[in-house]
């Protein structure tokens, strides 16, 4: 997944949701403060791929770090989560060139303003080489396609782990399912953090430990999309029985980040159920 170093303020879509929103590969809250624990639970999405020429993600997911403190990302991310990619042979090729882009400046990070540009130059070859793809793979008529054409594009599901900057890891021996509900908690004693994620409906847990000493100033509840790239169509996730420090959202100062993309703005809604409750609608 990724850190948030570089967002802008605009519009959320309805009245329904916020009205303003922080814009960026994330739709959900964050929290600002000094955190020890940040657990939820959701019900993993229905996924429909609608855009053969892009990778197209839907993850939601915990964590603690990854937003902007004072001018600086709080790092390390620690986070873990589910996840849902639609993916074409045609797709990955035509987001090559964008991912190495996004590679390099997530390597080289350490300027804000480079790697604001890198990104925006990731997006916009994303955006014109899969809309390139995509325009082919409709004129070839993708409907009639054979399984292994190379405009043939399936669901990948998994679940993970990561300490970013470091790359996500998954747990390859387990798996979720749409409609399986899923608990999660990332917590930080103060030398650690542990990351736990749960499948209730198939039986599952797992937990990943990380020594780390860096303190936990931000608190994250999304669900993270392929930068702004086409969104796929999904059912709603809704967030519950949320808790940072043991404490509702509404006890703290919750910021909205939406998603701005190509086909679409995505945005929490209200938080409900006394600060422990919200939706992310497609």
């Amino acid at each position: 997944m990724a850190a948030v170093t570089a967002v802008t303020w605009a519009a959320g879509p309805s009245a329904a949701g916020p009205t303003d929103a922080l814009v960026s590969n994330w739709a959900g809250y964050v929290l600002t403060g000094n955190f020890h624990s940040i657990s939820a639970q959701w019900i993993e999405p229905e996924v429909t791929c609608t855009d053969t020429g892009v990778i197209q993600r839907v993850s939601p997911w915990i964590g603690l770090n990854g937003s902007k403190v004072d001018g600086s990302v709080a790092l390390p991310l620690m986070q873990t989560g589910s996840e849902a990619t639609c993916v074409s042979d045609a797709g990955m090729l035509a987001s090559m060139p964008g991912l190495t882009v996004e590679n390099f400046a997530d390597a080289s990070g350490s300027d804000p303003s480079a790697f604001r540009r890198m990104i925006e130059v990731s997006a916009g070859l994303n955006t014109v080489l899969g809309q390139v793809v995509s325009g082919g793979c409709t004129a070839a008529g993708t409907g009639s396609a054979s399984p292994h054409s190379l405009c043939a594009q399936g669901t990948e599901r998994t679940v993970w782990w990561e300490a970013y900057p470091a790359a996500p890891v998954r747990y390859g021996d387990v798996t979720s399912a749409p409609g399986d509900r899923m608990t999660s908690s990332v917590t930080y004693d103060g030398t650690a953090y542990t990351m736990t994620l749960s499948n209730q409906t198939k039986g599952w847990t797992r937990r990943t430990v990380q020594q780390s000493s860096a303190p936990a100033l931000t608190a994250e509840i999304v669900v993270e999309g392929q930068l702004d790239n086409a969104l796929p169509a999904f059912s709603p996730v809704a967030f519950t029985d949320i808790e940072v420090d043991g404490k509702p959202l509404t006890e703290f100062t919750p910021v909205p980040y939406s998603i701005a993309a190509t086909n679409g703005v995505l945005a929490p809604g209200p938080i409900t159920a006394g600060g422990t409750a919200f939706t992310v609608t497609r």
